[in-house]
């Protein structure tokens, strides 16, 4: 059950949704806010029911909608099939697909490139295989799936020698729920939220809806101008301002968004 807390603050938003009728701003974490956890990546599908929520919402209801994912950029589509496809930001905000299909990424220094890519090489040689999640500007260990013990001990090695590259590189290394993270400073979800908003109406309602501590900045950065919703089934300590349990609290928002907007589900 949704907190009185909550209640208010989505019922203040939606109400803003209901009265404008121009643009508006949906952004959107995709692992553990939009799909479940799953030991396998690459079959981490959305929700039931969110798919034909977010069809309604960009095709009724004037809404830019935006992915903004610690993947890569191009796993969203194969993952989150659309009838348009959505604008999409992956690898923490360094990789872009636009709506139309034109896609950018941003500068990587070579020295940062060259640490991710001496780390990936040693995580192969510890016989991680496709636990390891390589992509421009990152690279990922996932822990998820394996016994209690091993993950420890994985972890336990991947620090020892990851946060040893972090500092002589300048690179972040942080965990996420599942596994842990080096990675270029500049990937930051923030920056991503930032970069979008600049091109949004001050008056036009926004919202990021995030649930790992990766989505944290982005909270920050969206609560001066909308709604920071987290999406997780058990509460952490968070700036976001609202709190849903998924899936049923996801998909009841999702639902009064396109409601809101006229939208017919």
């Amino acid at each position: 059950m949704a907190t009185a807390a909550t209640r208010s603050e989505c019922g203040y938003f939606l109400n803003e949704l209901s009265t404008c009728s121009d643009e508006r701003l949906l952004i959107l974490d995709y692992d553990g806010t939009l799909a479940p956890f799953t030991a396998h990546r690459h079959r981490a599908f959305p929700y039931d029911g969110v798919r034909d929520l977010l069809n309604t919402i960009q095709n009724q209801c004037k809404t830019r909608l935006v992915i903004v994912t610690g993947r890569s950029a191009a796993e969203i589509p194969m993952l989150l099939p659309l009838d348009r496809s959505p604008e999409i930001w992956g690898v923490y905000g360094i990789q872009r697909i636009r709506a139309d299909g034109r896609e950018e990424v941003a500068f990587v220094p070579p020295a940062g490139v060259q640490a991710i890519a001496d780390a990936d090489s040693w995580l192969e040689e510890l016989g991680l295989g496709d636990r390891i999640d390589y992509k421009v500007a990152a690279v990922a260990v996932h822990l998820r799936g394996l016994p209690h013990r091993a993950a420890d001990q994985v972890r336990i090695e991947c620090y020892s020698k990851l946060a040893q590259i972090a500092c002589a590189a300048n690179l972040t290394l942080t965990e996420f729920d599942g596994g842990l993270e080096l990675r270029l400073k500049s990937c930051d979800k923030a920056h991503a939220v930032n970069a979008i908003l600049a091109g949004v109406d001050e008056s036009a309602p926004v919202a990021f809806l995030g649930d790992d501590s990766t989505d944290e900045s982005a909270f920050q950065a969206i609560n001066h101008r909308g709604l920071s919703v987290l999406v997780r089934s058990t509460y952490r300590s968070t700036t976001a301002r609202v709190w849903l349990r998924p899936p049923q609290e996801l998909l009841n928002f999702l639902a009064d968004w396109a409601a809101a907007c006229g939208g017919t589900h």
